[in-house]
């Protein structure tokens, strides 16, 4: 395994701080399956996951216009 970074809310790091070892272990593995299946997809169906995404969020108000994703 090799580590990278990513810029995440701010309460989302909170969370992720507070949880316990094992906690975190369990949300890297799901993250290892999720990017691993985001990357072998070609562009045009991230782009769509993405916008689906994007589209999901804004319905429920999680994120400000400001925020929005530019999936180009």
């Amino acid at each position: 395994m090799e580590t990278i970074s990513f810029e995440v809310e701010p309460e989302i790091a909170r969370a992720y701080r507070n949880l316990s070892p094992t906690e975190r272990q369990k949300i890297q593995i799901v993250l290892n399956i999720w990017l691993k299946q985001i990357i072998n997809k070609s562009p045009i169906e991230l782009d769509e996951l993405i916008q689906r995404m994007q589209n999901r969020t804004n319905e429920h108000n999680h994120i400000p216009e400001t925020t929005k994703i530019d999936a180009r």
